[in-house]
């Protein structure tokens, strides 16, 4: 029996990511070492920045594991990025959302944070 969910689809472009989660593992770990490097930061450096064991950090770049949620703002703030451009790899605007959008994008993100939750 298939089981409604009370938000809208997730985007097409989510779900390719979320569906193949190695492969974003991956691709969020190579844009961390990108940013990390970037920054002239070696793995140390990073991980005290964090206050977390540089094995952890090895294995999100490594694509092993992904940052837990809670992670996710720390990180991008340390590699002085947005959480949207640490996740998707690309630069937001900077635009204000209208409304509808927020509300649009908060759908998004709690259907996301289920399938990341149920995995």
């Amino acid at each position: 029996m298939s089981r409604e969910l009370p938000y809208p689809e997730v985007p097409e472009a989510i779900s390719a990511r979320t569906a193949s989660s190695s492969a974003f593992r991956e691709e969020l770990g190579r844009r961390i070492v990108r940013l990390r490097e970037s920054k002239r930061w070696s793995r140390a450096d990073l991980a005290r920045e964090l206050g977390i064991p540089q094995g952890r950090l090895s294995r999100w770049e490594r694509g092993v594991h992904e940052p837990p949620l809670e992670m996710l703002a720390p990180l991008a703030r340390s590699l002085s990025v947005s959480v949207d451009e640490l996740v998707t790899g690309q630069r937001m605007d900077g635009r204000v959302l209208s409304p509808a959008e927020r509300e649009r994008v908060g759908w998004h993100l709690m259907g996301l944070r289920r399938l990341l939750i149920a995995r």
